[in-house]
Formats: C-alpha cells, sequence, structure tokens
C-alpha cells in the first residue's frame, strides 16, 4: 500500500473519530457499567454460577433426551441465565451496551452510505432502521437470472 497525504488524512479522521466516540457519554457509561457489574459480588456469583451449569450442560447437550436427567440441567440453565440477566448491574450493563452498540451501528451506516447508498452493512442490530443494510437475497454475490 502506498500512503499518499489522503490515506493519512484518513488515518487522522479515523483516530479522531475513535477518540470522540471512546469519550462519549454513551462509551462512557458503557465503561462504567461494565466496572459495576464486575465489582458486583451478586453479579459475579450469578456469572460464575451460570458458566458452571453452562458447562455440565454442554457436556450432555449432544446426547439430548438420551441424556440422563437432560431436561432437568436445561431448565436449570435457563433459571441461571435468568438470574444473571436480571441481576441489576448486569441488566443495566446490557442495556448501555446496546446503546453504544446502536451508536455504533449508526455511525458504519452514515460512513457507508457517505460511499455509496449500495453499500451492505452488517449491523448487530436487526431492528435498526436506518441504511441499506438488507441484502436482498444476494448476501453471498450471487446473481439472480430473474
Amino acid at each position: 500500500m502506498i500512503y499518499t497525504q489522503e490515506i493519512t488524512a484518513l488515518e487522522d479522521a479515523i483516530s479522531a473519530l475513535t477518540d470522540s466516540i471512546a469519550q462519549s457519554k454513551t462509551a462512557l457509561d458503557y465503561q462504567n457499567q461494565f466496572i459495576a457489574m464486575e465489582q458486583d459480588r451478586q453479579a459475579v456469583e450469578a456469572r460464575e454460577n451460570f458458566l458452571k451449569i453452562k458447562q455440565q450442560f454442554a457436556a450432555i447437550e449432544d446426547f439430548e433426551k438420551y441424556a440422563p436427567g437432560f431436561k432437568e440441567k436445561q431448565r436449570e440453565l435457563r433459571v441461571a441465565k435468568r438470574k444473571l440477566d436480571l441481576t441489576d448491574t448486569v441488566a443495566d450493563f446490557r442495556y448501555s451496551e446496546t446503546l453504544l452498540q446502536n451508536t455504533l451501528d449508526q455511525i458504519a451506516y452514515e460512513i457507508a452510505d457517505a460511499v455509496s447508498s449500495n453499500i451492505k452493512v452488517s449491523g448487530g442490530n436487526p431492528f435498526f432502521e436506518k441504511g441499506k443494510h438488507s441484502c436482498g437475497g444476494n448476501c453471498h454475490g450471487l446473481e439472480s437470472n430473474g
């Protein structure tokens, strides 16, 4: 790759954009919520319990109905996941994570649209309404003969 003034300017713009995103209220809230979740004893215990049960379930998952206690382990896993998800700091973190992801998706769509409205952007949120991100059945480069 040959570095030109345009590439250098683009790198500077990217650096400024990433710095701006990192210092945004949304990103700072995300970081604070992550720290709060990591310091919450209840959240840590719920996560460790969930991971332990998930590992136990993974050992029998392939055998499904033939594994003794499959349904019980499956239910136990769902209960542990729900307990983890309903822990206040985990729920707050996930909410801030979604807000940050929506911001990043918005930025990606706007950058792509500035280049061409035909660029497909794979966003993390299937409910994101802005931009052309639907492949119209051509996600893998297959041409329609129709």
